[in-house]
């Protein structure tokens, strides 16, 4: 099991939903992704899908965890096991992941993979949900209700 950490900068001319310039600190998201071993192509397109996301609702994107090879019911992962370091620092707003299915497909995995993240005190984005909802707002399939997940 490999694991990758990119940082991905965003502009600093970066607005907020609605196209106004903010004026408070940006919200910083971390990234993290699951790929077959070896498909760093898959998991650049992936990063670069997250930075497209975060910038258009208004986000920052600190650096995207990969893990690459990890089965779908592990628990144990190098690159998460990083992200919820990071989680853990003052000024983390939340996680953003392509689909929940970059945590896990499995049921019981995923609910142990959330608590770990809702242990952290942040909130979990998951862009295709968040992305669909109308305006950006999120349910409770998005984001765990909008509250720290």
């Amino acid at each position: 099991m490999d694991c990758h950490q990119e940082n991905n900068r965003p502009r600093d001319d970066v607005s907020r939903p609605g196209g106004e310039p903010s004026q408070l600190p940006p919200r910083v998201l971390y990234g993290y992704v699951r790929v077959v071993r070896g498909d760093t192509a898959r998991a650049a397109a992936l990063k670069a899908e997250l930075l497209t996301f975060c910038h258009s609702y208004g986000y920052m994107l600190g650096t995207v965890f990969t893990d690459y090879g990890v089965e779908d019911t592990a628990i144990a992962r190098p690159g998460f096991s990083s992200l919820l370091d990071v989680c853990k620092l003052v000024g983390s707003h939340g996680v953003v992941v392509p689909a929940r299915s970059h945590l896990s497909t499995h049921d019981e995995t995923l609910a142990v993979l959330l608590r770990q993240i809702r242990r952290t005190g942040v909130k979990l984005i998951a862009a295709d949900e968040f992305a669909a909802t109308s305006h950006g707002t999120t349910d409770a399939s998005a984001t765990d209700g909008g509250t720290p997940c």
